[in-house]
């Protein structure tokens, strides 16, 4: 368990967090917006700034065409992003989807705030293929004549192979007793004593 002190200086630590609207906040908003972290001690509160247009934003993908918006805090208290995105919804009067809050320690946010590679790409479009792309198999294994008569050699064959499996003589196998007729076609085939049925005639003797 934490001692006093460790638990001050966790406290003392910097928590980064971004704000991501579909929508350009008013000045008003901002405002609101900065009165409201004040509760959380709030750092650094920095101003908006549009993100470079996208087709189809990657934490907004249904609001495709919009410009993000964000807005990168730093508060010394903890917060839970879902619940400050919560908050500020509703002060705000945002739609719900419109606005999110992520955590700038997170690998996603940290794999968005990468520089940018400018390396040059090469392209390959239009060009031959290189000794290492090139295919290993042969093309008479894959299409043409000489591909086509061996596939239908090997069907002639699986062919004939089902049909002699069909035509193959059927040997009746028997195990047991037979119980069709009796041995001396008089006594029961269960047991040897005769079976004798009385007459209801006769009447009983």
């Amino acid at each position: 368990m934490p001692t006093l002190l460790e638990y001050i200086n966790q406290l003392q630590r910097e928590h980064r967090f971004r704000i991501k609207m579909v929508f350009p906040p008013s000045d008003k908003q901002l405002e609101t917006i900065e009165r409201h972290l004040k509760k959380y001690d709030a750092l650094e509160v920095g101003r908006p700034e549009k993100l470079m247009l996208q087709a189809i934003p990657m934490d907004f993908p249904q609001h495709g065409g919009h410009e993000i918006v964000i807005v990168d805090i730093v508060t010394r208290l903890p917060i839970s992003p879902h619940m400050l995105e919560a908050e500020l919804r509703t002060l705000l009067g945002a739609a719900e989807g419109t606005l999110k809050v992520f955590g700038r320690d997170e690998p996603v946010q940290k794999e968005i705030e990468k520089e940018p590679n400018n390396s040059p790409y090469e392209v390959k479009t239009g060009e031959d293929y290189r000794a290492n792309e090139a295919n290993t198999a042969k093309a008479d294994d894959a299409s043409g004549d000489k591909f086509n008569q061996s596939m239908l050699k090997d069907l002639d064959t699986a062919n004939k192979e089902r049909k002699d499996s069909i035509r193959k003589p059927f040997t009746k196998t028997t195990s047991g007793p037979s119980f069709d007729e009796t041995k001396d076609g008089q006594t029961s085939p269960i047991g040897t004593r005769k079976q004798t049925i009385p007459n209801p005639r006769k009447g009983a003797k």
